[in-house]
């Protein structure tokens, strides 16, 4: 580059500001793709393994299995001075292992009137309604009408997900920056 005089310079200065502003896109579509790999990998982990929540979305004999999942989308230049960015966000119900959950009653199915509605007061005969199924199966207590679930300790898996995915980002980027930088300087 050395020996250039103005207009020289300024056609090779223009050509290294377009070439940094789209790259750009490709370097930030880049570092949300490994993003995403390291929270799938936390999720994986916390999940079984099968990115499903078993169980979750079981409703009268429905086999349950709610998957989990991440997404992203890349956005192009707004004007505010920022080439790109990208929104990274889970998919499915996270929540239910990423946070704490409260105790709760967790009652059949299959119960109707009153036991099913949440109402906890005096039993009284014919309170209980619904079919022969209207009854949970507790291993190792039997058949009860409604059981009492204590809640759960979140894993944090968004944000356990979230650390093993900022060096990686970083990575990404330094690398698709450096090569936009070298290419903008080319002759």
């Amino acid at each position: 580059m050395t020996g250039l005089k103005g207009p020289d310079l300024g056609k090779v200065l223009n050509r290294f500001a377009r070439t940094i502003e789209s790259a750009s896109v490709d370097t930030v579509s880049a570092a949300a793709g490994k993003a995403k790999v390291e929270q799938l990998k936390v999720m994986r982990r916390d999940s079984g393994g099968d990115l499903k929540l078993s169980g979750v979305g079981r409703s009268k004999g429905r086999p349950g299995g709610a998957k989990i999942g991440v997404n992203y989308k890349v956005h192009k230049a707004s004007g505010s001075g920022v080439s790109a960015t990208a929104t990274i966000k889970a998919t499915g119900p996270l929540p239910i292992i990423n946070n704490d959950t409260a105790g709760r009653v967790i009652r059949s199915a299959y119960s109707k009137g009153k036991a099913r509605r949440g109402f906890i007061g005096p039993t009284t005969v014919g309170q209980f309604k619904g079919d022969r199924r209207a009854v949970l199966n507790i291993p190792g207590i039997g058949f009860r009408r409604s059981a009492r679930h204590p809640g759960t300790k979140g894993k944090d898996t968004w944000q356990r997900g979230r650390k093993k995915a900022e060096p990686e980002i970083r990575k990404a980027m330094s690398k698709r920056t450096t090569a936009a930088i070298r290419r903008g300087m080319k002759p």
